[in-house]
């Protein structure tokens, strides 16, 4: 009644077991009963599959294959269910010594492309891609470039927060903190973009310096003005 979707941040691991998504994922039990009363879709955005929860596959090809494997096998049953469920995998910001096939947008359209399958697209979490261009880790891209076209049209949902000095992420969008945010959804409402403006914020790292629901206020305002840049 207040105009709010839920949707969820979920997670890739764990085995294939049972016939129906409620067995594949039975702490979303509830949710998968309910939310048809409220909205017509549900929005996953999962991380890809990494050395961390598949130790004994640890190159970045075998990892890649797995999570588009694991993919492939979620959307069968989401299609055979009908379900209106839309998994979006998310492009992780690069940590040194992590094996991770998700940490590029390069690498994040592959899979999705390799899935190809339209129950799959992308979570674009912009402090992510712009920590990883401020450290010269993103491959084939540089400071002040947008994403590629076909990773933009396969975007389904976003994540969204600005980085401190020091490069921390998941700060406000108030002017203490950077993300050339007008640029992100400008290129977004580019490619018809209906999706969610999603504020993924983290308020221990800055609550004890400034007022968190204050913040929350100018970077909710600041999306919403954002509506102008919609071609």
């Amino acid at each position: 009644d207040m105009g709010l979707t839920i949707t969820i941040h979920g997670d890739l691991t764990g085995d294939l077991e049972g016939s129906s998504f409620k067995e594949i994922y039975p702490s979303m039990k509830y949710i998968l009963e309910n939310y048809a009363k409220y909205q017509d879709q549900l929005v996953i955005t999962l991380h890809a599959l990494s050395e961390k929860n598949q130790p004994n596959h640890a190159s970045v090809e075998e990892l890649k294959q797995n999570t588009i494997d694991r993919l492939s096998d979620w959307t069968k049953v989401i299609e055979a269910e009908k379900l209106p469920i839309y998994l979006a995998l998310e492009n992780n910001r690069s940590k040194e010594k992590a094996i991770d096939p998700g940490n590029s947008c390069k690498v994040v359209v592959e899979m999705v492309e390799a899935v190809n399958n339209p129950h799959v697209g992308i979570c674009w979490d912009m402090g992510h891609l712009y920590s990883n261009l401020i450290e010269g880790k993103e491959l084939q891209m540089e400071l002040n470039d947008l994403p590629s076209k076909k990773f933009l049209e396969k975007v389904y949902h976003t994540h969204i927060h600005a980085l401190n000095d020091a490069g921390k992420t998941h700060f406000p969008l108030t002017q203490d903190f950077d993300l050339p945010i007008e640029d992100y959804v400008s290129a977004l409402y580019g490619v018809d973009y209906q999706g969610v403006l999603n504020l993924e914020l983290s308020f221990d790292r800055y609550e004890q310096e400034m007022p968190v629901n204050e913040n929350i206020l100018i970077s909710v305002e600041k999306l919403k003005r954002l509506s102008k840049y919609k071609v």
